[in-house]
């Protein structure tokens, strides 16, 4: 289980890298307008939508996986994820002070 929790983060930070680089530039040709097409592809608004659709149904897998097989499997070994509704005051402030820091 921890393999497929350490896939998941390097699948999610890869995806924020994607989407950080390779999206905000198809967003800045959207935004420069039609112009920008390139011959014998799709229009940018066009794959926009289409990667919007798959980035969201991936994200989804991604959130079930974590949460209805990995995390439970984890709690069964003893590794437990706390929410927020379950910090103590005391874990409240120390990480919003590891926050602030980093």
């Amino acid at each position: 289980m921890l393999e497929r929790l350490r896939f998941l983060c390097i699948l999610s930070s890869n995806l924020d890298e994607f989407f950080e680089t390779r999206v905000a530039e198809l967003k800045e040709r959207i935004r420069l307008g039609e112009g920008l097409e390139i011959p014998g592809e799709q229009p940018p608004v066009e794959i926009f939508a289409l990667l919007s659709e798959r980035a969201h149904a991936l994200v989804s897998d991604q959130y079930r996986l974590l949460n209805k097989e990995i995390f439970p499997a984890l709690a069964e070994e003893g590794v437990r994820f706390l929410g927020e509704g379950d910090w103590t005051r005391e874990q409240r402030a120390w990480l919003l002070g590891y926050f602030r820091r980093k």
